[in-house]
């Protein structure tokens, strides 16, 4: 009686699958979806970001006061707390020193300071330019959301109050916010015109057919060739597959053909 000692043989070179991995098909699929189209904005000073695709710069200045008082003042948010803000040019309010964000407990008369004028990072999420400023001590900070109104001169702004622990949010609207490069606003509003748009299920399954398609040739070709070493033909994905599509197609054919013309003929008598 034969033992098994646990040993198992070897595959044969010559017996190399070409079958993707699933895991495989997902992290290349991932790669291609991250290499996406896009821009940042890199910051220079306190109120300037330029676009590293050279589309132009933002400039956020005219939109602050320059005069030591905020653009927003003591405006009260959800959380009943009232918030003041500016941007660019610091201001001073009860012991918030060289602010651009002040938190003013009224029912304590305390103020905190949620933002210091000259700790601000600018960056761009893909449609809006994004201040965030840190309060002097670093306890606290605030995220302002600079949206684009070519109609907001002067600047609309709102306070949101707490958003998250110790983090405060406003948004200010306004004409010096705009995206360079983005759509043109044009000359103001006008006549309300609705297009639509529609595209039937065969379309996207045709759109889904091909996109899959391709990625599984693109990942299957990258797997054996870098992580089985195949070489030739043996570089596409279930090559075995693809070498009998055309004979089953062929297959396939004459066997609805033979019975198309069976079922028209007539059998002699």
């Amino acid at each position: 009686m034969a033992h098994s000692f646990g040993l198992t043989r070897p595959p044969s070179k010559n017996r190399r699958s070409s079958k993707l991995p699933n895991p495989i098909a997902f992290c290349v699929l991932s790669i291609l979806i991250g290499l996406s189209d896009g821009k940042s904005c890199v910051q220079d000073g306190q109120c300037k970001c330029t676009f590293d695709d050279g589309s132009g710069t933002v400039d956020l200045s005219p939109i602050g006061r320059q005069d030591g008082t905020p653009l927003m003042q003591d405006q009260f948010a959800p959380d009943n707390y009232a918030y003041s803000f500016n941007p660019c040019y610091p201001f001073t309010e009860g012991t918030c020193v060289n602010a651009a964000a002040c938190q003013y407990d009224s029912a304590n008369n305390i103020y905190y300071n949620i933002g210091d004028s000259s700790k601000v990072t600018l960056s761009f999420d893909g449609l809006n330019i994004v201040g965030t400023y840190e309060s002097d001590d670093g306890a606290r900070s605030s995220t302002v959301t600079f949206q684009c109104d070519p109609n907001a001169d002067p600047p609309t702004d709102t306070a949101l109050g707490e958003t998250s622990t110790t983090i405060y949010g406003f948004t200010v609207a306004s004409k010096y916010a705009c995206v360079p490069g983005g759509p043109d606003p044009g000359p103001g509003p006008g006549p309300s015109v609705e297009v639509s748009v529609s595209i039937s299920v065969g379309s996207v399954l045709v759109i889904v057919f091909f996109a899959v398609l391709v990625v599984y040739l693109i990942a299957g070709v990258v797997f054996n060739k870098f992580v089985r070493h195949n070489t030739g033909k043996e570089l596409m994905p279930n090559v075995t597959l693809w070498v009998a599509f055309p004979g089953l197609v062929k297959d396939g054919v004459m066997f609805v053909v033979s019975k198309v013309t069976r079922r028209g003929g007539y059998g002699k008598v």
